[in-house]
């Protein structure tokens, strides 16, 4: 919004909650309210759809549209139980406004997964049904809607005469080309890191927990915790050797009878603080089984500190294979190898700090990729 602003242009964002320094401003509209969220997750939930629901708070939100009169219209994540997405796009189809639709995930060209390589499922490319997923994601309990979810988006988004869909990775981006979903533009974009934030800082994280003298790795409680990775956390809390402690950070519920070498860091809100526990820490194991684009690695890096990762969908470009590395999706023990490696070889030097700060810095500075969606938007108006 401020870059398009700082070149000239007006910006207004449509959303479903508002961040409390936003939610007073004139170019921010909030889409339905709390009563309507929740009724629309509920019939999704029954129904197996979503974004199917909220046709009064749509309508609205049209007639919104219909009074700036917008240039182009930019998807994100709209996949939150408060839009209904069919009406939307039929507008914009009508209308002949421009869509550029930036993909976080696969939900966009799929029957309505988020994401489908661990299950190993690659139907979406063809026509879904019998849905693996059918109660993740959204939960379908009345019946698999995949299919008909599928078809509404081949139908919809390739009725739109100027579609541009970005990836935040090459790897979705490579995995919409197989889609049956046509396209203007394709291209990759990477997200932003706010640099000015996320950068070596010092803290006072080792003090408080009195981890002065520990090799002190950092890890995402929400894929830690997770029971698909219950035998990794095992098999590392067991193996960790004495002067040796494992952070799950970003942890927001009660943990009982985990080791004594394994604590748990609340849920972090403040960057600030984050990039203190990142710079903190001597490694950051990250076992996602699939990510478009895992944010954390990028931060964690940011602020001068290691990362390992499994080399799955977008993960893999995360890491430069000098300071951070991969290992193939799911080898545990070849992670928990590699982590140990970076262990004998002592804390990163200044110099591996200010490198991998400089991987981030050239390939995901904020600054420069929020720039090429301002680029994008004047080669689609000036076409």
């Amino acid at each position: 919004m401020k870059q398009i602003e700082k070149n000239g242009g007006e910006c207004y964002v449509a959303c479903a909650i508002a961040r409390s320094d936003l939610a007073d401003s004139p170019y921010v509209y909030r889409i339905g309210n709390w009563l309507d969220h929740k009724c629309h997750a509920l019939l999704g939930r029954i129904h197996g759809k979503q974004a199917y629901f909220s046709r009064f708070a749509t309508r609205r939100l049209l007639r919104f549209i219909d009074r700036i009169e917008p240039d182009i219209i930019h998807f994100h994540d709209i996949h939150s139980n408060y839009v209904n997405l069919n009406m939307l796009l039929g507008y914009i189809a009508q209308m002949e406004i421009p869509l550029v639709l930036t993909l976080h995930d696969c939900w966009f060209f799929t029957g309505g997964c988020f994401h489908y390589t661990y299950a190993g499922c690659y139907k979406w490319q063809h026509a879904c049904g019998h849905c693996p997923r059918r109660f993740q994601d959204t939960a379908a309990y009345l019946g698999d809607r995949s299919a008909i979810i599928l078809q509404d988006r081949i139908n919809y988004l390739g009725a739109l005469k100027d579609l541009t869909v970005v990836g935040v990775s090459q790897w979705i981006t490579r995995e919409f080309e197989k889609s049956r979903i046509p396209a203007a533009r394709l291209l990759t974009i990477h997200n932003g890191v706010d640099l000015e934030v996320f950068k070596p800082v010092k803290s006072n994280i080792r003090s408080r927990f009195r981890l002065e003298n520990k090799f002190v790795i950092l890890a995402p409680a929400t894929k830690w915790l997770n029971p698909v990775n219950q035998e990794a956390l095992q098999y590392f809390s067991s193996l960790l050797p004495s002067d040796a402690v494992m952070i799950l950070f970003g942890c927001s519920r009660v943990v009982k009878n985990l080791p004594k070498n394994v604590i748990i860091y609340p849920f972090i809100q403040n960057p600030g603080e984050m990039a203190a526990l990142y710079s903190a820490s001597d490694v950051m194991v990250n076992c996602s089984h699939e990510d478009s684009l895992p944010f954390i690695n990028l931060e964690a890096q940011a602020c001068g500190t290691r990362v390992i990762a499994y080399s799955n969908t977008g993960a893999q470009e995360t890491v430069d294979g000098i300071h951070s590395f991969s290992v193939p999706t799911g080898d545990y023990m070849r992670m928990f190898h590699c982590m140990m490696t970076l262990k004998e070889k002592g804390r990163a030097s200044m110099a591996d700090r200010e490198e991998l700060r400089r991987f981030v810095v050239e390939n995901f500075d904020k600054k420069k990729n929020y720039s090429r969606y301002v680029d994008l938007y004047s080669s689609i108006i000036n076409a």
